[in-house]
């Protein structure tokens, strides 16, 4: 995949929803994930985390993941299922090309901190390819 490479990383609080806002004004650039990875504030805390990235806010904070629904594009979690050891889970879809937003959505231990870091590839195409790309971020599936 060609193009420069970018990280977005940051904290953020379980039961929040924080949009990253990547639209350049063309419809000729986007982005295409290739991490999304998640760990507590305070590591050796226990705390469980889950989050979600998705291309349409979400009506509310979940834990529940829809690898049916489109609009989702990477999954992460952290000390899941047991705290006695940490079990981390990250995926991405990498066909996705983002061209607007990017939501992510934390949930887990009441109000704990944790850290998110997302690493994208951006991409440049023809503009009958960007409008197609945000018609596929917007369109495809119920908001959660």
């Amino acid at each position: 995949m060609d193009g420069e490479e970018i990280t977005i990383k940051g904290q953020m609080s379980s039961g929040d929803i924080v949009r990253l806002d990547l639209f350049d004004g063309l419809f000729t650039t986007g982005y295409r994930l290739t991490s999304f990875t998640i760990a507590p504030q305070e590591p050796v805390s226990g705390f469980e985390f889950v989050a979600k990235l998705l291309t349409q806010e979400p009506a509310g904070s979940t834990s529940v993941w829809n690898w049916d629904n489109n609009l989702e594009v990477g999954w992460a979690g952290f000390n899941i299922p047991t705290n006695t050891r940490f079990g981390e889970y990250s995926r991405v879809d990498m066909d996705m090309s983002i061209i607007e937003d990017l939501y992510i959505d934390m949930a887990g231990s009441g109000g704990a901190k944790a850290n998110y870091m997302i690493t994208m590839r951006k991409v440049t195409f023809p503009i009958g390819i960007g409008a197609m790309n945000m018609v596929r971020n917007m369109s495809q599936g119920p908001v959660p």
